[in-house]
């Protein structure tokens, strides 16, 4: 039975178990992630980060289902209060995902992370689809018409534009689209209500993981579809089960996020080893 110290953070109830990449760089890291996240057998979360630094920091990321992830957003500001707290990193920093390299920076108690551009093009998403951009699409689901836009922000999203969440199952509604034809690598699913010009309510379903109380980079792409439909300005507040995120387009048109992030355990887990 092995130790492997680890952190449990959480940004709007979007948790994450976060271990140091030279105390499981021997373990199956797809494995590791359905263990500790596990809710029931382990620890509990939406996914698992691991945190390396060559030149730069690292940050691979795992779904509670073991697969990898190109990024996630909320886990990013997880981590750069992570290295604040346990590496003395103070300044703005750049944190290399599989889906981008982040530029990092420390608001007060909160954390910003600068998103970069959205990517349209549905060989980015990547989406079946013979077009330039893949917006306001109409598919049927259930049985159903329904609008989708596509975007890659750092990782895949969908964004659907709703009047009223209690018409629909969302949690069937979102693995149907996750799952659709038009997605060959399945894709995240933001239900998006425009509350006003500046802010927004939205529900997420993530690949992976199934409903969740809030997800940084559908925040992200759903004012990014919002913005570019001209449902909303360049500042927008976006409100989520977990909590809010203020989500701006800056004048490079790029997408920058802001919001808490917390600390909420360290401990040891006991892992057996061959697992």
């Amino acid at each position: 039975m092995i130790q492997l110290e680890f952190s449990k953070y959480q940004g709007l109830g979007n948790d994450f178990i976060i271990f140091e990449h030279d105390r499981i760089k021997e373990y199956n890291y797809s494995q590791l992630a359905k263990d500790v996240c596990n809710r029931h057998f382990g620890i509990g979360a939406d996914g698992m980060a691991i945190v390396k630094h060559d030149k730069y920091w690292e940050m691979p990321f795992y779904n509670a289902d073991g697969s990898e992830a190109p990024m996630c957003g909320n886990a990013s500001r997880c981590v750069a209060d992570y290295v604040k707290k346990y590496h003395n990193q103070t300044d703005d920093f750049v944190l290399v995902t599989k889906g981008a390299k982040l530029r990092m920076s420390y608001v007060g108690d909160e954390v910003s992370v600068n998103l970069g551009n959205p990517l349209y093009s549905p060989r980015e998403v990547p989406v079946d689809w013979d077009s330039d951009e893949f917006i306001s699409q109409e598919i049927v689901v259930n049985g159903r018409k329904i609008k989708i836009s596509a975007v890659f922000m750092t990782t895949s999203h969908c964004v659907v534009f709703l009047d009223n969440f209690n018409k629909y199952d969302l949690s069937s509604l979102g693995e149907k689209i996750e799952n659709h034809h038009l997605f060959p690598k399945n894709i995240n699913v933001n239900f998006v209500i425009v509350k006003d010009k500046d802010s927004l309510i939205q529900k997420t379903w993530e690949r992976g993981v199934g409903m969740t109380l809030a997800c940084g980079t559908g925040a992200s792409a759903s004012v990014a579809i919002a913005n570019k439909l001209g449902l909303v300005n360049d500042k927008v507040k976006v409100q989520m089960d977990g909590g809010s995120l203020v989500i701006e387009v800056n004048k490079d048109r790029e997408i920058v996020m802001q919001g808490e992030v917390a600390e909420i355990a360290r401990g040891k887990y006991f892992y057996e080893e061959g697992e």
